[in-house]
């Protein structure tokens, strides 16, 4: 396409594969990816406590309590 304009096309071609390598490295596949993930998230993967947070000295349930 760009031979029919110019005669310095492989200039500009190569032009813009090094910007596209530079720029997007996850190719094709990367830029589909980006565009995907805007209708369609990415399933989570997180366990569904995983954010709670241990805290030391908080005294246990009696249950839990060791028996002598």
């Amino acid at each position: 396409m760009f031979s029919i304009w110019s005669s310095n096309w492989l200039l500009y071609f190569g032009m813009i594969f090094v910007a596209f390598v530079l720029y997007s490295p996850g190719g094709l596949v990367g830029i589909w990816e980006r565009f995907t993930r805007r209708w369609r998230p990415l399933p989570e993967e997180a366990a569904a406590m995983s954010k709670r947070r241990i805290y030391r000295g908080l005294p246990l349930p009696g249950f839990l309590l060791p028996r002598a």
